[in-house]
């Protein structure tokens, strides 16, 4: 094929590249006449159409089915139900300090009791009466000033006790613990009673209003008992 040819698109035959038509089919040259009309009329079988690409389908995902949420309860009685739970933790926290407290006192009052009672008996000589008085009007005075006032656990049981000992430790230094006299136990009682109050506050306000109320009368009495029995050791030994 001469190089100044042009093939015809249609049936490749070699045409002048001056001729408009092919020399073999009678197709135009350029493709853009090529009507299909035209070609019809020529009798020259249209060119295949390229094959369309298959159109790609997105498959569609179902939305989610959106099961009905069960009914959100008003935030008013959520609160009212935290509240209750918060109230519930409370009381519970509240008896068991109590119990907690109760134990110290009571310990408190056994140990500076003992010690006014001991002390009481260990200065009594022939007239011992005044002397059981002294010690059993102390006992009851330091149940008294430990059930009369609120502290924390570990203050109510160490204060009347340490009261106790440094009013002894006082006698001694001043040399006030001579059989006879009664500054030995008079100087116990005041440190008890004294550091028994100090740093609490007072019981009337607060829950278990009835206990409360109690405390004080069952100090006096277990301060009593304590403080005899207190006596007849410190009297017995000596």
């Amino acid at each position: 094929m001469p190089s100044n040819s042009l093939p015809c698109p249609f049936c490749g035959a070699g045409n002048d590249a001056a001729a408009h038509t092919c020399i073999a089919c009678g197709a135009p040259l350029d493709p853009s006449k090529a009507t299909p009309t035209y070609l019809q009329a020529m009798g020259v079988p249209s060119s295949p159409e390229p094959p369309a690409s298959p159109s790609v389908t997105t498959p569609q995902i179902p939305d989610p089915v959106l099961e009905p949420s069960a009914p959100v309860e008003p935030v008013k009685q959520q609160l009212k139900e935290g509240a209750a739970a918060v109230a519930a933790g409370l009381g519970l926290v509240g008896v068991g300090g109590l119990i907690m407290r109760t134990i110290a006192e009571a310990l408190a009052i056994l140990t500076a009791a003992l010690v006014i009672g001991y002390n009481a008996g260990h200065v009594a000589i022939n007239n011992w009466l005044p002397y059981l008085l002294l010690g059993l009007a102390g006992g009851i005075a330091v149940g008294i000033a430990v059930g009369s006032v609120i502290k924390r656990s570990v203050f109510a049981l160490f204060s009347a006790p340490f009261g106790a000992l440094i009013g002894v430790f006082a006698a001694i230094s001043l040399r006030l613990n001579q059989r006879g006299t009664m500054w030995l136990p008079l100087l116990t009682i005041a440190g008890a009673c004294l550091l028994a109050v100090i740093g609490g506050r007072s019981n009337r306000s607060g829950r278990f209003q009835v206990y409360q109320r109690l405390r004080p009368i069952l100090g006096a009495i277990g301060g009593f008992l304590f403080a005899l029995l207190g006596f007849a050791i410190g009297h017995v030994i000596y």
